[in-house]
């Protein structure tokens, strides 16, 4: 954590489709064990709008990255956070916007974790602490990328990269920050699923 009497902050950003509550459950007895403080906003229409995905929030162009800058701001006037230590962690459209949240707005992220989604292009300006989790057998947010198949129909749920003809694969990605983060190598670890 930060300093003595302050606490990290872990903001957590649920999937389209899902609540608050959703993320909350999977973080609290985690939260309560090691001292560290939860913000769970919950997104208009069930969902976020990331550049790639989804749903209402996307299709009105609502400012998330202001409304979760906001968040954070509020946590931090009535907590004692600690401001070297600010997380936020995301499950698919929440993971999308995890990754889009390192490097827009006003918030400076001391790590992200998106799990099941990811911006498709790493435009971070700074080395990031990230952890990404991405299962193989993801039918909805492929690992292998989201885009148009041959046929023009979307190839993952809900119409992500859609729009794109080249998909781009979480690995891809993972390379991407490894570059970021000036990482001279790296050690994958395959989980239940083939996460």
């Amino acid at each position: 954590g930060g300093a003595l009497g302050s606490l990290p902050l872990l903001v957590l950003i649920h999937c389209f489709g899902c609540s608050a509550i959703h993320e909350l459950r999977k973080y609290t007895d985690a939260a309560d064990a090691h001292g560290f403080a939860l913000a769970v906003p919950e997104g208009v229409g069930s969902s976020w709008n990331a550049p790639h995905c989804c749903g209402p929030a996307r299709q009105q162009s609502l400012d998330d990255v202001g409304f979760i800058d906001s968040v954070v701001r509020h946590a931090s006037s009535a907590l004692p956070i600690a401001a070297d230590a600010i997380f936020a962690a995301g499950f698919s459209n929440g993971g999308f916007m995890t990754s889009h949240l390192a490097w827009t707005g006003t918030t400076r992220w001391a790590g992200i974790s998106p799990a099941a989604g990811h911006e498709y292009s790493v435009r971070a300006e700074r080395p990031l602490p990230v952890s990404i989790h991405h299962c193989a057998a993801d039918s909805m947010v492929r690992i292998d990328g989201c885009c148009a198949s041959s046929d023009g129909e979307p190839n993952c749920c809900c119409g992500i990269g859609a729009h794109r003809t080249t998909c781009v694969s979480t690995p891809t990605l993972f390379k991407e920050w490894l570059t970021v983060n000036k990482c001279s190598g790296s050690v994958q670890a395959v989980g239940v699923g083939g996460a």
